[in-house]
């Protein structure tokens, strides 16, 4: 008498959920929208155009190439400018007492607008994930670093802002 003994095999497979995570700083500009080169200075360290929060003001004026727009010390701000064709994009390091940036501010007068709002939205979802918030004028991103990132379309037809704080 021969017996065959079968066994079930349960073959467990172990399931993790994938977390992504999320690069701050290694977004390749070269595969993103002109507005993201062009603001960003095609400068992919730093918050903004090559930049940190707590960035020295020497540093930024040594090494930030646009044009001159308005220093304001007695309100601790400097604006810089620069063309893009017909569009305009003006660019603000607000600092504090110890002259270290706290903020940055773009505005953005651009034909097109919905272009730069585009270009910015894929670059901010790439390096911070999804906007924690969103609606029709204003989605928001959280770094790990703990700033906030608001990109705002104004009621006016061609303008859009980014603030980061």
């Amino acid at each position: 008498m021969v017996m065959i003994s079968l066994f079930a095999c349960e073959k467990k497979e172990k399931t993790t959920e994938a977390k992504v995570e999320f690069q701050e700083t290694n977004v390749p500009l070269d595969t993103l929208g002109e507005w993201v080169k062009i603001v960003m200075n095609k400068k992919k360290d730093g918050v903004l155009r090559g930049f940190e929060l707590g960035t020295p003001l020497d540093t930024i004026k040594a090494k930030e190439k646009t044009k001159l727009l308005e220093e304001n010390t007695a309100q601790r701000y400097i604006t810089y400018s620069f063309d893009v064709d017909e569009d305009m994009v003006d660019v603000t390091y607000r600092y504090d007492e110890k002259q270290k940036v706290k903020s940055f501010e773009v505005l953005a007068i651009v034909n097109g607008v919905e272009s730069f709002i585009q270009d910015f939205t894929t670059y901010y979802n790439l390096r911070y994930g999804n906007a924690k918030q969103s609606n029709d004028t204003m989605q928001v991103w959280q770094s790990q670093k703990g700033y906030k990132i608001k990109l705002i379309k104004s009621n006016k037809t061609s303008q859009a802002r980014i603030l980061i704080e």
